[in-house]
């Protein structure tokens, strides 16, 4: 297993669940550099994070080298970076780049397993999400307000497969015996000390309070400011265990 001398780290998560906003945050701190999706699927202009290292797909392209040695390459480049250093990584990503486990385990990367609890609220997000045509906002951006339609049992039935992909996570990680701290986005939100958590899980002495992070959150607090169908989601969910994750 290869020594690691500074604090390397991941950001794993599901879409919509406030990763980007914890990058920006972590990388507004003066110990530490975080950077987005670098495994996108596709060129994207990110908001969040820095912004001095391109993605997989970029340096891919002009590289010999076949996976998934070029991966391990592009990481150990990435982490040759002096401090704590880390990137996010959706689930989706871990899926179509396995050989990113194998390295997280060879080098001990510290992972940070960050859980939005109400999946209702991250599927009702991804509509928000496509109906924009963006994924993140700025504070620098005026967001007009957005409603939704979308089909109740399709809400149940991805807010369903999002629960079960967070236990399968779950279960690999304590299998992998990796490094990890499970981080819940709400509690992030409502109380900044849950951010000590993570400060004494990378050994990062902030010295001052959360920093602020430019990402701004593009869905309403009510659902029945986000949502066309309201009352048919309301009827529906009210019968389903996600009951109480819809007001």
């Amino acid at each position: 297993m290869a020594d690691r001398m500074d604090n390397e780290f991941v950001v794993l998560s599901a879409a919509r669940s406030g990763s980007t906003w914890l990058i920006d945050t972590l990388n507004n701190l003066d110990d530490a550099t975080a950077y987005g999706e670098l495994f996108v699927s596709k060129e994207r202009e990110f908001i969040g994070g820095a912004k001095d290292y391109p993605e997989f797909i970029k340096v891919e392209a002009k590289r010999n080298s076949i996976r998934p040695f070029s991966v391990f390459s592009y990481l150990n480049d990435l982490y040759r970076k002096t401090g704590v250093v880390g990137f996010k990584l959706l689930y989706g990503d871990l899926r179509t780049y396995p050989e990113i486990l194998a390295y997280l385990l060879w080098h001990r990367i510290k992972v940070i397993h960050l859980v939005r609890h109400n999946y209702v609220d991250v599927v009702i997000s991804l509509k928000i999400a496509e109906a924009r045509g963006f994924w993140h906002a700025s504070d620098q951006q005026k967001l007009k307000a957005v409603k939704v339609h979308i089909d109740p049992y399709e809400l149940l039935q991805r807010a369903r497969k999002l629960r079960k992909n967070i236990k399968m996570i779950r279960y690999l990680l304590h299998w992998c015996q990796l490094p990890c701290i499970e981080i819940i986005y709400e509690d992030l939100l409502i109380n900044p000390a849950s951010f000590e958590l993570i400060w004494d899980f990378l050994s990062i002495n902030p010295k001052r309070a959360v920093p602020h992070s430019r990402i701004v959150k593009t869905g309403k607090s009510e659902h029945r400011d986000m949502l066309k169908n309201y009352d048919e989601v309301k009827k529906v969910l009210a019968n389903s265990e996600f009951s109480d994750l819809f007001k």
